[in-house]
């Protein structure tokens, strides 16, 4: 199933959401992952994601978002039918700001199972570097909380780790993986063309069954031009 994080398209959800939805399934996509629903109201997005039969596997959300207007959030993706939410945008550079933020993701993934949604973590580079008081996020995350884990490969990559073996020992905590191609200094570019072992990623997370999410931000010359690049890019690995 192939399933995009719709961030790569923002260019064309920001100027027709609708539209953008189904040109997303035109592309062959049969899932997506919301970063921000551009203030549309829940029904008429459940409406136009049933129109172009496009299921929902997620959404991204910052931490402080969900908390602030909880019930607001919980009725929006009940609303869209979606189950999973990722926490994205952290700020982890202290231990004092790990400590905070592990026990409100601990508070919210608790919150959210009673409503029968799931609470997971997206990762960047940062979440794996030492700060400058000497703390690293990525295993308090790990290790304090029971947070379903996306890995997004690439930022992984790029603090130097090895993601085919991340995705073999996280478990059943991964949940997903966001595939992305890019240099190994940050610079992101679209499926291809950058230094990432994709087909060696896609290969073991299939292997153990690990949804993927497809990702490409530069929006050169545009977010559906890339997500085209990435569909075919997979189809292609497939053949």
């Amino acid at each position: 199933m192939y399933t995009l994080q719709l961030f790569s398209v923002r260019d064309a959800m920001g100027q027709d959401l609708r539209k953008a939805l189904k040109s997303v399934a035109a592309l062959g996509y049969q899932r997506v992952e919301f970063a921000g629903f551009f203030g549309i109201e829940p029904e008429a997005l459940r409406d136009w994601l049933d129109e172009s039969a496009l299921g929902v596997f997620g959404s991204h959300m910052p931490c402080d978002t969900i908390e602030d207007d909880f019930d607001a959030v919980v009725q929006y993706h009940h609303a869209i039918g979606c189950e999973r939410i990722t926490i994205n945008r952290n700020q982890l550079y202290s231990q004092e700001a790990i400590d905070a933020f592990v026990a409100q993701a601990n508070r919210l993934r608790l919150k959210l199972l009673g409503e029968g949604i799931r609470l997971g973590f997206h990762n960047h580079h940062q979440e794996f570097e030492t700060n400058f008081d000497g703390s690293i996020a990525y295993p308090s995350i790990l290790e304090r909380t029971e947070l379903d884990l996306q890995l997004d490969v690439f930022w992984s990559r790029v603090a130097g780790h090895d993601p085919v073996a991340q995705i073999e020992t996280f478990g059943k905590r991964l949940q997903s993986i966001h595939l992305k191609d890019g240099l190994l200094d940050g610079t992101e570019l679209p499926f291809g063309q950058g230094e990432m072992q994709l087909p060696t990623i896609a290969r073991k997370a299939n292997e153990l069954a690990i949804d993927i999410i497809a990702e490409s931000e530069t929006l050169n010359p545009s977010g559906l031009a890339e997500a085209k690049i990435c569909i075919e890019y997979l189809k292609n690995l497939e053949s």
